[in-house]
């Protein structure tokens, strides 16, 4: 009579033999077992089939069978204990003229917005403070007011702030507002310029965890002059009087009757004549005349002080490129400038005011919006009527 111990054995084997059949191997009676070509495959040990040479769990015909080897347990290795870091409370902001806010600063800010969203930061606009009669029309309180009004969807995030105006300010202000990290976001043209200025005031006012400066992925609307929505070209339509043009650069949706009162306000800030010239009303369009005037005319000389329009950042000149300027701050900042990017600073009651004010050049042939003459750089097939309407 068989004892438990044996039945139970020989039922194991059974089972073993069982299997290894069912997977179309070929015993020799001895407890090895081949398949079909005579590989040795397996082998019954303690009543199961041990596989071998594979190296894995997987019989010859791709089933799941037991493992080769029983790889001895490994010591797990103590886990490295992960500190969850706090998610950066971060800003995007965006710079520009808006001067006037046109159609093509609208790609920027839905741009710069986007960004926002996809870093789950908050979001900020800050327009230049920077005005003068001609190519800056529109004062920090008006330009605000119209920004609002051209882009709604942007206007709760539009900064109005005095000490806010040049980009080392936002920088500071931002800094001391608790934000430890920052993207400004700007038109293609810009890149460099701010990657370089940004990173120079590091440690002197603001140090954030992350600053970045990036490309919002169309051209700076302040210098792009090859579209209908280009601020220069709506500024040469407000010193020409053309309405018909100066509206096409307005952003889509926004009445007749809005569009009016931005070109009234434009028209009576910029006191276009027939004496302006062409230069100083949108210098994007009329470089030929804004470098004559440079190398001819004493413009930007070395020791004048100017006003970036770009980033805010006052400085004197210290030299001259072909159609640029190497300018230095008051702290010490050098920082560097194209031609049509920066005003000059003057100062009311001083002689150099006056001198400002008085300055002739006679005999020169002047580029006149009313004249009938203009640069050679403005876009043909989207020029403006140069005839002053009557």
């Amino acid at each position: 009579m068989k004892s438990f111990a044996h039945f139970f054995q020989e039922a194991v084997e059974t089972l073993a033999s069982t299997e290894a059949k069912n997977r179309g191997l070929q015993g020799n009676g001895h407890g090895d077992w081949y398949d079909a070509k005579g590989n040795f495959v397996a082998k019954t040990v303690g009543g199961k089939l041990k596989y071998f040479g594979a190296g894995d769990t997987k019989s010859v015909d791709g089933k799941p069978g037991e493992e080769v080897k029983r790889q001895k347990p490994q010591r797990a290795k103590p886990a490295v204990q992960q500190t969850e870091q706090e998610p950066e409370n971060g800003l995007v902001v965006v710079l520009g003229k808006f001067n006037p806010p046109s159609k093509n600063h609208e790609g920027l800010l839905r741009a710069g917005f986007s960004q926002a969203n996809r870093l789950g930061y908050e979001f900020r606009i800050y327009p230049s403070r920077a005005t003068d009669p001609q190519s800056n029309p529109l004062n920090p309180t008006a330009k605000i007011d119209y920004m609002k009004q051209l882009f709604p969807k942007y206007a709760d995030y539009v900064v109005d702030s005095e000490e806010s105006r040049t980009i080392f300010d936002i920088l500071q202000s931002t800094y001391n507002d608790g934000y430890t990290a920052i993207t400004l976001v700007v038109g293609q043209e810009r890149l460099g310029e701010f990657q370089s200025l940004v990173h120079k005031g590091e440690g002197q006012g603001y140090e954030f965890n992350n600053i970045e400066v990036i490309s919002a992925g169309v051209k700076d609307p302040d210098s792009d002059v090859e579209s209908p929505g280009s601020a220069a070209l709506m500024r040469a339509a407000v010193a020409m009087d053309d309405f018909e043009n100066f509206k096409g650069g307005v952003p889509m949706g926004i009445s007749d009757a809005v569009k009016r009162k931005l070109f009234s306000t434009m028209k009576k800030s910029m006191e276009a004549t027939e004496v302006t010239e062409a230069w100083k009303i949108a210098p994007e369009l009329d470089r030929d005349g804004l470098r004559w005037n440079y190398k001819n005319n004493g413009l930007f000389e070395v020791g004048t002080i100017v006003e970036s329009l770009s980033n805010g950042l006052r400085g004197i000149i210290k030299r001259r490129g072909a159609n640029y300027l190497i300018c230095v701050t008051e702290d010490g900042i050098m920082f560097k400038s194209w031609l049509r990017d920066v005003m000059e600073v003057h100062e009311v009651g001083t002689d150099e005011y006056r001198e400002y004010l008085q300055q002739l050049t006679p005999g020169e042939t002047k580029h006149r919006f009313t004249d009938g003459v203009v640069p050679n750089t403005y876009p043909k097939k989207k020029s403006i009527n140069n005839k002053r309407k009557k």
